[in-house]
């Protein structure tokens, strides 16, 4: 809510493709129009995250409609006419980070009135404090602004011996620095990880748009390793207790990174953690998906490899004759091969939920086939033919736009889905833990979320089922 309206698109003009690629080439890049996508939700979950954390969004109201906070990517970049049209010269990836109540909608500043979101430059601001990757020399002459984050992930860990994680991890891409978040009136407080010695690497980021919420990173970005991307945090052993990972791949084989968020840097560049692979072969899929080898065809449609999209979710997996273990569910994702596709068949993205052992090595236990997720439903006004279950704030412009047009095509077949759905979150549901909340983004145009009970995601992960 908090982008201004000369940088949103109305629906007549996402529907114009000849304006679309136009306002890409305007010469101010705040000037262009922006494009919302690939959410992920952190809950306030009383059982997991400490009371510190909370109060510093809900301001200790006990009532507070406060649930989750949001994270999204913002850009000038989106594919809502197909993959590639309307690149811009310059790319730019910013940081949305929002309140929603338990019904994913926006949050209202009860005293002034705006939205609790805010929008975040975050590579200007570390561009500011003169900040760049290991890799690069600090001494270029020629420096610029430079996309190092974007699809940030808002997690939360565990340090200092606490019950409950206590401290916030801003990840983005394969850097990782802890922050402090705290809405406009929450009193002053210490992070855990701030010891008072390195007040000189703190950045104090600032809000490009909205009001009512301020990020302060406690250290500079810490790079966990080289060229990561599509990682995701998860603790180890039967309960919330164990040491932490990163998972850096999904499949192919599983492959996890130990990281210990108690002591920064979090990773020493100079002995960096050996990534541990899943010994035990990957399971095949519970169900076959119409990318599978046809006779006579001996060409794989898609890549190899499948990359982690979302991670992850406790489930109870049933071993048969009554007995039962904890696993972790996640989603992956993978697409159509760019040196085994011709061009316009391309940047066609599936998905699939997979469950593992929650202890080393991590084996997969289970996998399902692929699938795709949809479109958002129609909310507009006056339109009743239709169900109408999206939050109540999802008559979004772009919801209706030219993107819906741009769908699955896998071989010779097309499906009623985005040919780009990119499942950027999963989180349990607060106050029902039966039932998890997915956000994704719809063709790198706009987001959606949707609630499944994780008996439907377990289903799919059985043969025959």
């Amino acid at each position: 809510p908090s982008v201004p309206k000369r940088r949103r698109m109305t629906l007549d003009q996402v529907h114009n493709m000849t304006y679309f690629l136009e306002v890409r080439e305007l010469p101010n890049v705040d000037d262009q129009p922006l494009y919302v996508y690939n959410p992920m939700l952190l809950p306030l979950n009383k059982n997991f995250l400490d009371e510190a954390i909370i109060n510093d969004l809900t301001l200790g109201e006990q009532d507070s409609p406060i649930a989750y906070v949001a994270a999204f990517r913002l850009s000038n970049f989106a594919n809502c006419h197909g993959p590639g049209r309307g690149v811009p010269k310059i790319f730019r990836n910013y940081l949305g980070l929002a309140l929603l109540d338990k019904d994913l909608n926006f949050v209202k500043d009860p005293t002034h009135g705006n939205y609790l979101d805010v929008m975040i430059d975050v590579n200007q601001d570390i561009f500011e404090v003169d900040w760049t990757p290991s890799v690069l020399p600090k001494n270029r002459t020629k420096r610029v602004v430079k996309p190092w984050m974007q699809d940030c992930q808002l997690i939360a860990a565990r340090i200092h011996y606490s019950q409950k994680r206590n401290q916030l991890i801003l990840l983005c891409n394969e850097y990782a620095w802890p922050v402090l978040l705290q809405r406009e009136g929450a009193p002053t407080r210490k992070a855990p990880i701030d010891d008072g010695k390195h007040d000189e690497s703190k950045i104090f980021f600032k809000n490009k748009y909205g009001r009512g919420l301020h990020l302060t990173g406690m250290r500079m970005p810490n790079e966990l390793m080289y060229k990561g991307k599509n990682m995701h945090y998860f603790t180890a052993g039967p309960g919330d207790f164990g040491p932490g990972f990163l998972e850096v791949w999904a499949a192919g084989p599983h492959t996890v990174l130990p990281v210990n968020f108690e002591h920064y840097p979090f990773v020493n560049s100079h002995f960096p953690p050996n990534p541990l692979e899943a010994p035990e072969p990957e399971p095949k899929s519970s169900y076959t998906t119409i990318d599978e080898k046809r006779p006579g065809d001996d060409s794989d449609i898609l890549k190899d490899r499948d990359s982690g999209s979302a991670c992850c979710v406790p489930i109870q997996w049933d071993e048969g004759k009554g007995g039962k273990r904890k696993l972790l569910l996640g989603v992956s994702h993978t697409k159509t091969s760019r040196s085994k596709a011709i061009k316009s068949r391309m940047y066609n993205y599936v998905s699939r939920v997979y469950a593992f052992d929650p202890t080393p090595p991590f084996n997969i236990v289970a996998r399902s086939g692929y699938f795709c997720l949809g479109f958002g439903l129609n909310n507009i006004t006056g339109v009743d033919n239709l169900p109408h279950a999206e939050a109540e704030q999802s008559d979004n412009e772009q919801v209706w736009g030219a993107t819906n047009n741009y769908k699955l095509h896998i071989r010779q077949d097309h499906f009623e889905c985005p040919r780009i759905h990119f499942i950027s979150g999963i989180t349990e549901k607060i106050d029902d833990p039966d039932a998890v909340v997915i956000s994704y983004g719809i063709n790198d145009c706009y987001p959606r979320m949707l609630e499944l009970r994780k008996e439907f995601l377990v289903q799919l992960l059985r043969p025959g089922s």
